[in-house]
């Protein structure tokens, strides 16, 4: 009997703890969306119309790839943020060999950048 209960006990305890899980999953889904929704809001009141991307999930390049083309950009911000991340997802989305003379470029300059960059800190 007790053996019967304790398999009822184990079940409904299992249940239970994978509907608080998609419970949570939910509410985390809430704030980034709310997250999100705050920042686009905030940015435009700025003057600013932001893309939002992801360059685990590889979402927005496209849009990103059309704002940049024919021009010359400048990717700035704090370490660790993902500037080569997304200079990497970019790149490979271009299909440069190591060869290419825009390649070499760019790692001198991301190079050139990161050593500026440990020199003032």
């Amino acid at each position: 009997m007790c053996n019967k209960i304790c398999k009822i006990a184990f079940v409904v305890c299992t249940l239970l703890l994978h509907f608080l899980y998609i419970w949570l999953i939910g509410i985390l889904l809430f704030f980034a969306r709310q997250t999100i929704a705050y920042w686009r809001d905030r940015l435009k009141s700025w003057g600013y119309d932001p893309l939002f991307l992801s360059v685990d999930k590889q979402s927005g390049f496209s849009s990103l790839e059309e704002m940049l083309e024919g021009q010359t950009t400048v990717v700035v911000g704090p370490s660790g943020v993902g500037k080569s991340s997304l200079i990497n997802a970019l790149r490979c989305n271009q299909n440069i060999s190591e060869e290419d003379p825009i390649h070499i470029l760019l790692e001198q300059v991301i190079y050139s950048f990161h050593h500026l960059c440990h020199l003032h800190d």
